[in-house]
């Protein structure tokens, strides 16, 4: 009998406990032969399939059981049961034929209902694979702990942050792949580890058929390690010779991988026991191997894990080699697989008990894949915090994780996909490392990635529309000054009423819009918000809006203060508020209110005692023709990219309130600051109480321009053309000034 393999990079955790077993590479051919020349099965031969059909599936050959049970529903059309389209299904899910998976489950769950939990998530993970998030937020809602990545699956915004693709990240598929399973790298100076069940071509009589082979520890000289097209991945010697086998490793009887190395040559991995238990069940456990070049290795069984229990997987270790950081599914853990540490004095005394980690690291889901890098950060990987699908990469301060203090960063797209990503490694720089993603043909491949700051140019997109209609305008000639080089960009909208340009981030900027026989608007920095740094493309968040001038009574009145004066029911009154609030109001001013809007915790509704206030703002706007802006912010609770969206949400909550009682949408810009410029500033070390809390969920105004009356400007928009710069001196001298 042999022992059964344990493929301990795979995503499907639960394959790790796995009973020992023959596996079954005969019986296809009989298969064959049953259905040879198309006959007509007996009930006889029926049953032979599906007896071998179940006896592959108990015994983990799922693709031969796959084989068999299509080959028996041929034969049985319309005689399917429940339990056969489960396991066939969960056969496909096993060998990563995902959309064949998602075929039978369909077939098998077509009103959604009787399923188990394991099936609900994966019928789950295999919408968000093909990034339909909104059949896998349906599946994933109502799962105990799962609602949080269910609520982000269907929050278009949320999933549109996470999936900006930065220029900041340069990914490669690297010729260190092949058509076998490459994952879990380890960079060091100047070799890259990695994990792969390949065959060793040097032994004689090695298994070459696809998943045959023990996983086994390899390394390749990282000089060695270039760019390799996708577009042929096929193995041959010469390309397998770039790698070789770690000596020592390979006389190992049973799976080995997923290695981490201090700065004392001493390496921690993941492998079998060598006997089962009462069940049949074949766990893994951590070991210790001193190693030397020469290929000796020392090794010590390390004293976590349970033959009889639970698993312990995924090692990784600081440089000094005093503090180990694990995967395991121990009874009392938050759920399937959590995080671990343990700790020493130095590499000469004996490890400390295991200590899990709390809930700002471990969840009721999957916490696997852990690396300790030389900044100071912890990576792993999850299956249930909010990400784009499958397991994705998070990373956190590793004091922090060590402290229970903040929560997770999740790495943005692409780093992070809607497959499987994990196995993260890097260089002193952080700049440089690889990882892994079966993203490609659903096969784990490691991808090299270096971080590198975008030249400083940055595309700031918006529309223009018409005032009344709220319609877009085409052939709106757009200027954008930059005031620090006195150089003036030109844009012509297009048939939706877009524009376009490049600009440097760094840099305030005006943008003007004029057409002929329309009124023109204008936009400052503080209303395109130019702040994330990592975005490549900036969508200004007020559209320039512009009004039929022939619709006016008095063209040299701007919409807002048409609306004004009829008020007010006089011009000369219009004028002197004007005149009034330049002596009284100033620009970037806070305007005190009576008190400061609040918001209930991760709400961005108005509450019935914010109305009040507002109601005096309006009636103020409505005195007094004043430019705001509305400035919201949150408490210091969740990611900072949560609570940029959010606090988005209560600035854009507060200006439909006031568009509504009759304040003329380009009177006010919504601008959202997060956690950022907290009143009450509380958080890891300082308790916060929820008074306090709730005076940093507040929103703000601040003057920022008057209604002005606008001047006319005769010249032919005409010879603007897209593409085209001008120095400021060819325009008006006070073409900018509002």
């Amino acid at each position: 009998m042999k022992e059964s393999k344990i493929i301990i990079g795979m995503k499907q955790l639960k394959i790790i406990f796995i009973a020992v077993a023959v596996l079954l590479f005969v019986g296809e051919p009989v298969c064959n032969n049953l259905f040879a020349q198309n006959k007509i099965l007996t009930i006889g031969e029926k049953k032979e399939l599906l007896k071998k059909a179940n006896q592959a599936y108990k015994q983990l050959n799922y693709s031969v059981a796959s084989n068999y049970y299509e080959k028996y529903l041929q034969a049985n059309a319309g005689l399917s049961t429940n339990d056969i389209l489960y396991k066939l299904a969960d056969s496909y899910w096993q060998i990563r034929k995902y959309d064949a998976a998602l075929r039978e489950y369909k077939q098998l769950f077509p009103s959604g209902n009787g399923t188990t939990r394991e099936q609900q998530l994966h019928i789950a993970e295999l919408y968000s694979r093909i990034k339909d998030y909104v059949h896998a937020s349906q599946w994933l809602s109502g799962i105990d702990g799962y609602q949080a990545k269910a609520d982000v699956y269907n929050d278009g915004s949320q999933l549109k942050s996470m999936m900006r693709d930065s220029l900041n990240w340069h990914l490669s598929f690297l010729n260190i792949n092949t058509p076998y399973r490459e994952f879990s790298p380890l960079l060091t100076d100047s070799l890259l580890y990695f994990t792969s069940d390949r065959p060793n071509w040097q032994q004689k009589g090695s298994l070459k058929k696809k998943g045959t082979d023990y996983e086994r520890l390899w390394k390749m000289p990282v000089s060695k390690v270039h760019i390799k097209s996708q577009d042929n991945v096929d193995i041959n010697r010469d390309t397998n010779s770039l790698a070789e086998p770690v000596k020592g490793f390979d006389k190992i009887k049973y799976n080995v991988g997923i290695v981490s190395v201090d700065n004392n040559h001493h390496f921690y991995f993941s492998a079998n026991y060598s006997k089962s238990d009462s069940k049949g069940i074949i766990r893994l456990r951590l070991l210790e191997g001193v190693y030397s070049p020469s290929g000796s290795i020392k090794i010590t069984a390390l004293p976590f894990g349970d033959s009889k229990s639970y698993s312990v997987i995924y090692p990784t270790v600081n440089g000094d080699g005093t503090l180990l950081v694990f995967s395991s599914n121990k009874t009392d853990g938050a759920g399937g697989y959590d995080l671990y540490y343990a700790q020493r004095k130095d590499v000469h005394q004996h490890w400390g008990a295991a200590k899990r980690f709390g809930a700002n690291v471990n969840t009721v889901g999957n916490e696997v894949y852990p690396t300790i890098t030389s900044n100071g950060y912890l990576y792993y990987s999850s299956d249930i915090l909010p990400g784009l699908g499958g397991l994705d990469i998070y990373r956190i301060p590793l004091e922090d994780a060590l402290n229970q203090r903040d929560i997770s960063e999740h790495l943005s797209y692409p780093i992070n996909s809607s497959a499987d990503d994990f196995g993260w490694t890097q260089d002193a720089t952080g700049l440089k490392g690889y990882f892994t993603s079966d993203r490609l043909n659903n096969e784990d491949n490691i991808y090299g990635f270096y971080y590198k700051p975008y030249n400083k140019v940055r595309i700031i997109s918006g529309y223009t529309l018409d005032e009344q209609s709220k319609m877009p305008i085409s052939g709106v000639t757009i200027f954008l000054l930059n005031p620090s080089t006195g150089k003036i960009y030109i844009a012509r909208t297009d048939q939706k009423g877009r524009y376009e340009f490049s600009v440097n981030p760094a840099d305030k900027v005006i943008v003007k819009a004029m057409k002929k026989e329309l009124s023109s608007d204008f936009l400052i920095s503080e209303a395109i918000q130019i702040d994330h740094s990592k975005d490549t493309i900036t969508t200004v968040v007020q559209d320039l809006l512009l009004d039929n001038q022939a619709d006016s009574k008095n063209e040299n009145i701007t919409q807002s203060e048409k609306d004004s004066e009829q008020l007010h029911d006089s011009t000369m009154k219009t004028i002197q508020n004007r005149m009034y609030a330049k002596q009284n109001f100033k620009i970037n001013s806070s305007w005190k209110l009576n008190d400061n809007v609040y918001y209930d915790f991760d709400k961005a509704d108005i509450r019935n005692d914010a109305k009040p206030i507002l109601d005096s703002l309006i009636t103020m706007l409505k005195e007094f023709p004043l430019r705001i802006e509305i400035d919201s912010y949150t408490d210091n609770r969740g990611t900072s990219e949560y609570n940029d969206l959010l606090s988005e949400r209560r600035a854009k909550s507060v200006v439909t309130y006031l568009v509504n009682q009759g304040i003329a949408s380009d009177r006010v810009v919504a601008k959202s600051f997060g956690k950022r410029h907290l009143l009450v500033n509380c958080g890891a070390d300082v308790p916060c109480s929820e008074h306090d809390h709730q005076l940093n969920r507040r929103t703000e105004v601040k003057i920022i321009g008057y209604l002005h009356k606008e001047k006319r400007y005769k010249f032919d928009l005409d010879k603007y053309k897209t593409g085209q710069t001008i120095d400021r001196t060819e325009l008006p001298k006070d073409f900018f000034d509002n």
